[in-house]
């Protein structure tokens, strides 16, 4: 009986610093079989802080209630973190004037500032293009998608999921495809030539 409080304790502890439920902060004190501590090849945490945070891949209940292997970023205990991101890159040579898609589900707990999947194009260290679709405190799984033209000039393309604040975030069922003009892209890149509307006059 001692033990079994003792352990109940120490995961009541890690729920405090972490923000996890009861079942995962359990699951992670116990080394739960399936959760795995090496981070998944093509992928890395990038960004302002991510020492901050913590990448495994879990087998769990996916997007559609079966169980898959899904990404989590975790903040680790004790830290302050700030933002980082869960991303790959890619040359954009076979891409260049293409319209691509990008797909992801993504799921949240504690999260203090949210979770999104983004996608950026560079032309060497120019960013050229930015993209986000956000999720904010959404525990259930939540599908998200970007349409974007690559730029004729890009040489790199990064994408993946973008973690702020405490807490973890989850990203399955990724795709990144090639899709035609019919379909609409995410947002308009049309910009006026000079700032507008500088004394906000209704009209």
């Amino acid at each position: 009986m001692t033990k079994n409080r003792d352990r109940k304790q120490l995961v009541r502890e890690r729920m405090t610093k972490t923000g996890e439920s009861y079942a995962t902060a359990r699951r992670q004190l116990e080394g739960a079989p399936g959760d795995e501590r090496i981070p998944p090849k093509g992928w890395t945490l990038r960004g302002p802080t991510p020492q901050d945070y913590e990448l495994s891949v879990e087998r769990s209940a996916g997007p559609d209630g079966h169980e898959q292997p899904c990404a989590r970023v975790r903040s680790r205990a004790g830290a302050t973190p700030e933002e980082t991101s869960l991303e790959q890159s890619f040359l954009a040579d076979d891409y260049r004037g293409a319209r691509v898609r990008l797909r992801g589900s993504l799921r949240t707990e504690g999260l203090a500032g949210g979770a999104g999947l983004f996608i950026t194009c560079h032309e060497d260290t120019k960013l050229l293009l930015f993209f986000e679709a956000s999720v904010r405190e959404h525990d259930a799984w939540a599908r998200r998608e970007i349409v974007i033209d690559i730029d004729e000039q890009a040489t790199l393309v990064f994408f993946g999921m973008r973690v702020t604040g405490a807490g973890a975030a989850w990203l399955a069922d990724v795709t990144f495809e090639r899709v035609g003009k019919d379909v609409p892209v995410s947002a308009s890149r049309d910009l006026p030539a000079s700032p507008v509307n500088l004394d906000f006059a209704m009209r």
